[in-house]
């Protein structure tokens, strides 16, 4: 692995750290986790974008993982009822399941709990992550294997 990819990475690990600790992936400018400058990694990232140098494998990565994430920041909302609600646009009929999924979640814990279960790989689901198969599967196949998972979570964290 080059040490440009190993960056890329490690910039992504320290994303999901702070989306965990924050439960944001949009973190400012100044921002440090672990002693990692992830709000300059991130503004890395979106210039990179902006100016067409950032690889088809890397948007669909960074937009797959971070259900939050904007390529423009003056896009984020201030304020977001559902994790879940701003990512899944092109899919209404998934979009429709994410906001009581996350509500099952956040009644026992935080919305970055919430977050970082929709993100992370889940056992329940062979190690997939709940918003991956939301997005990329059929709703009729996925969905119910999700809601068992949710319920799952929810019942016992």
């Amino acid at each position: 692995m080059s040490s440009c990819e190993e960056r890329f990475e490690a910039g992504i690990a320290h994303l999901h750290r702070y989306v965990a600790a924050h439960g944001s992936s949009s973190p400012p400018h100044g921002a440090t986790i672990d002693g990692f400058r992830i709000g300059s990694w991130v503004d890395s990232r979106r210039t990179e974008y902006r100016r067409g140098r950032l690889s088809a494998e890397r948007i669909r990565r960074i937009e797959s993982e971070f259900l939050d994430w904007r390529w423009n920041v003056r896009d984020v909302p201030r304020k977001v009822p559902s994790m879940l609600h701003c990512h899944l646009p092109s899919r209404p009929r998934t979009a429709m399941l994410a906001p009581p999924l996350t509500d099952m979640i956040t009644e026992r814990d935080s919305p970055a709990v919430a977050q970082a279960w929709f993100q992370g790989l889940n056992p329940v689901l062979d190690d997939r992550a709940p918003a991956l198969l939301l997005r990329e599967g059929e709703l009729a196949d996925v969905g119910p294997q999700v809601l068992d998972a949710a319920r799952q979570f929810a019942a016992v964290g």
